[in-house]
């Protein structure tokens, strides 16, 4: 009855979490990045360690723009890119981005492009 207890207790303080085919797990250790998970399920324990997701499927992103021309004239310029992330580096992504990469990485490039 005791080991029953015990079992119970300890299932407890696992945590699971699925990761889909077209995503990432990231593995966090007190918010620094440990590892990845593969697609499946991943069991951890919810107090010291969390999993972030990152999809690695093609995206789109839009942005409409405006700029000025040379003779002063406004200019509204929509763009339209299509990426994804590199699976086997979405940690080294996660610790230099974050979560939201379209934010912080891919609309300032798209930007200073145009």
């Amino acid at each position: 009855m005791k080991k029953l207890i015990l079992a119970l207790s300890l299932l407890a303080f696992i945590g699971c979490a699925k990761v889909d085919q077209t995503e990432r797990g990231v593995i966090l250790h007190g918010g620094s990045v440990a590892g990845t998970v593969q697609p499946g399920y991943a069991f951890y324990i919810p107090i010291y360690t969390d999993i972030a997701r990152m999809p690695v499927k093609v995206q789109l992103e839009t942005m409409r723009l405006e700029a000025g021309s040379k003779d002063m004239q406004k200019v509204t310029v929509g763009v339209n890119v299509n990426f994804h992330l590199d699976p086997t580096k979405v940690a080294d992504i996660y610790s230099k981005y974050g979560s939201d990469v379209v934010v912080t990485a891919l609309q300032p490039k798209i930007r200073e492009t145009i």
